[in-house]
């Protein structure tokens, strides 16, 4: 079988492996040590697939100098790690799809705000190196999501124009990201309502029915 003639984004959290009620924890307690009582809303629209040091100035309600946001950083995504171990897999029907992926020879990669210690932990885990060509992290880009940035440097990698491009994303940030890169969207909606993670091509809870020719089918028009 060719080449498909599309390429395939990913998100991590929250689309590769259902874990942002446990980063969710780990942020509640790590504001709560700082006199912050973190809230879901506040959680899923302003840090969810957010750089670190987008909202640390927000919620802390002061500027945070650059050498202590590695250092903040750090101690909550210990924290993650911690309470995620024990429950860690992929969401359901992901390896399968990428599976599907992988042999109609279509190119595919990560596009993600998570930290490298983050990253390795996921993909070590659940042995996801070798079903990805390109991983794009913020160290890669001038602006994080909601900027298209990230995408965009995916697609450049993948040497695959933009509007040949498919995003699978969870979080407000990167539905807003991928459109803004031109791309075609997919919510997963592990996260948030497939309502509020607008505007889509597609919409799905998991990958059990996700399939090649339904991605194929976003280009027809």
């Amino acid at each position: 079988m060719g080449r498909s003639a599309f390429a395939v984004i990913f998100d991590m959290d929250g689309t590769l492996l259902d874990n942002n009620p446990y980063h969710y924890k780990a942020w509640v307690e790590f504001y709560k040590k700082r006199g912050y009582n973190l809230t879901e809303q506040d959680y899923l629209q302003n840090i969810s697939g957010v750089p670190i040091r987008s909202h640390l100035n927000r919620f802390l309600g002061k500027l945070v100098e650059e050498e202590q946001i590695a250092q903040l950083s750090e101690e909550k995504e210990s924290l993650y790690r911690k309470l995620y171990e024990p429950y860690i897999k992929p969401i359901d029907g992901l390896i399968s799809f990428l599976k599907q992926l992988k042999e109609t020879s279509t190119k595919t990669a990560i596009a993600t705000s998570a930290t490298a210690e983050n990253m390795k932990f996921a993909m070590d885990h659940l042995n996801l190196w070798p079903w990805f060509d390109e991983i794009v992290d913020t160290t890669q880009v001038e602006n994080g999501k909601p900027a298209p940035d990230i995408f965009l440097k995916a697609a450049e990698k993948l040497e695959t124009a933009p509007e040949k491009c498919v995003v699978i994303e969870d979080s407000f940030a990167g539905i807003n990201g991928a459109n803004a890169a031109d791309m075609k969207v997919i919510a997963i909606t592990t996260s948030n309502t497939a309502e509020t993670l607008v505007p889509h091509s597609l919409a799905v809870s998991n990958y059990n029915n996700l399939t090649v020719e339904k991605l194929a089918g976003l280009f027809s028009d």
